[in-house]
């Protein structure tokens, strides 16, 4: 049943009521006070407003951002440090995404490619050092 802001006119209080109320007596649960609330003749009305999103949906576009960043980062993963940013992104907007329903799966599968890709770079890189190489060189 849709709920409607409605102000008392003897305290102001900001209240709401249902449309079944309207044009009928009710009574202020700030001051006490009866009156009768109406409808904003100008405003919408509850059945045009659009429906709010619940709590915990929403986050699919983190989950999606998260495996594609999670992908490139592994496909990159030989090309340098770019992948370090990249597997970042991943393993942040994962995190991020995991608090909300939508694109759980998503979050999840782009949080492991970019730990993975930065695993495997940081890897690289221990490896170049160790070489004597310089890791930085990708060419």
């Amino acid at each position: 049943m849709p709920q409607l802001p409605v102000t008392c006119p003897s305290c102001d209080a900001d209240l709401t009521v249902g449309r079944e109320h309207l044009n009928r007596p009710v009574r202020c649960g700030a001051c006490g006070k009866t009156f009768v609330p109406v409808a904003d003749p100008g405003g919408r009305e509850p059945d045009d407003l659009p429906p709010r999103k619940k709590k915990g949906e929403g986050g699919a576009g983190l989950g999606i951002l998260s495996l594609i960043l999670g992908v490139l980062a592994l496909v990159t993963c030989c090309c340098g440090p770019f992948a370090l940013l990249l597997g970042g992104g991943a393993v942040l907007s994962g995190l991020i995404g995991l608090v909300y329903r939508d694109g759980r799966g998503l979050a999840i599968a782009g949080l492991v490619l970019g730990l993975l890709a930065i695993v495997l770079q940081v890897g690289a890189m221990a490896a170049g050092f160790r070489l004597g190489g310089d890791p930085f060189n990708i060419f």
